[in-house]
């Protein structure tokens, strides 16, 4: 995937999160269904404070049901040296 493709995802993600009435969702968690499997989406924000956990109960129940976890940074490359005294 092209660093552009994955930019006008993001954007149409975005798009669709807030024209579905996501405002007035009970977690940030969505499921988005197809014929032959179940993608979750997590909404979340990058700082969060002690009061914020646990996180919803929706959080756990969607990474029990997968089988794969994507993460929106490459988080390798932000544990180097470099990045961390950036930090």
């Amino acid at each position: 995937m092209t660093f552009g493709y994955m930019r006008v995802m993001c954007w149409v993600g975005l798009f669709l999160v807030f024209v579905t009435g996501a405002a007035f969702a009970e977690s940030s968690v969505w499921a988005v269904t197809g014929s032959n499997s179940t993608v979750y989406l997590a909404g979340s924000c990058h700082v969060l404070r002690g009061s914020d956990y646990p996180l919803p109960p929706e959080f756990e129940t969607a990474y029990k049901k997968s089988s794969r976890l994507v993460f929106e940074a490459p988080l390798a490359e932000l544990e180097t040296p470099e990045v961390q005294a950036r930090i």
